[in-house]
């Protein structure tokens, strides 16, 4: 089975997926696959701001911050404003924190390239 069978497999399990355990389990092994097509970021982002349980919208969020952080900044302001939930929020906060850090590296990266 190939890397992207796997990924719309897993995506049609969660759909299914009536267990917040079972499906927070599909959100993680959908991260480890490295989800990196348009389909896979709008299917998690849809998760990350509507799933009923705050773990899996937690999941979805960690997930899309490791592979789709820049495209992740409109979808981590809805949640800022608008999240109920600490551990959802908590993770929105995390998934910030470590985006600017690599962008800060990275800056500063470029910049020592540039001065040689």
């Amino acid at each position: 089975m190939s890397k992207a069978e796997a990924l719309e497999n897993l995506k049609k399990l969660l759909e299914r997926e009536s267990d917040y355990r079972k499906a927070m389990k599909c959100v993680q092994a959908i991260g480890k696959l490295e989800p990196t097509i348009d389909g896979d970021f709008k299917h998690l982002e849809q998760l990350s701001v509507s799933d009923e349980h705050n773990m899996v919208r937690s999941a979805a969020v960690e997930v899309l911050g490791k592979y789709h952080a820049e495209r992740l900044v409109p979808v981590l302001e809805w949640i800022v404003k608008n999240e109920q939930s600490l551990v959802v929020l908590w993770e929105a906060y995390h998934t910030i924190s470590l985006y600017l850090t690599r962008k800060r590296t990275k800056e500063q990266t470029n910049a020592k390239i540039s001065a040689l």
